[in-house]
């Protein structure tokens, strides 16, 4: 019989497990996206938030993203079709003619990284 301590230790080692997996799951989402992105014309695309951590990246997470230089035609179903790519893993999008103040985009920018498919 396994004692409460051992429990514990495989049940966190399973969390960590599936947090992992989560985690890889939504990079290759993301980079899926990113591509998608790109494919549409997007002059730059940039992830930011608790992506960029995976010990912070946990199920309750979403991938920040912030598109430049998409053109406004190309935005059209846009949202369905990445949240068809995304399935369980939410995602918010941003766009550079969105109204956001300018320290919002300067940090993004800064603490971002500019997201290439792979």
């Amino acid at each position: 019989m396994l004692s409460s301590k051992n429990s514990e230790t495989i049940l966190s080692m399973r969390r960590k497990v599936l947090k992992e997996q989560h985690y890889k799951k939504a990079l290759d989402k993301t980079n899926r996206a990113v591509a998608y992105l790109y494919g549409c014309g997007a002059q730059a695309v940039y992830i930011f938030g608790s992506l960029l951590n995976n010990t912070m990246f946990d199920e309750m997470s979403d991938v920040d993203i912030y598109v430049e230089g998409l053109p406004r035609e190309k935005k059209k179903g846009l949202f369905s079709a990445l949240d068809e790519l995304f399935g369980e893993i939410k995602f918010d999008l941003f766009f550079d003619d969105d109204v956001l103040r300018p320290e919002i985009v300067l940090k993004i920018k800064k603490e971002g990284k500019l997201w290439k498919p792979s």
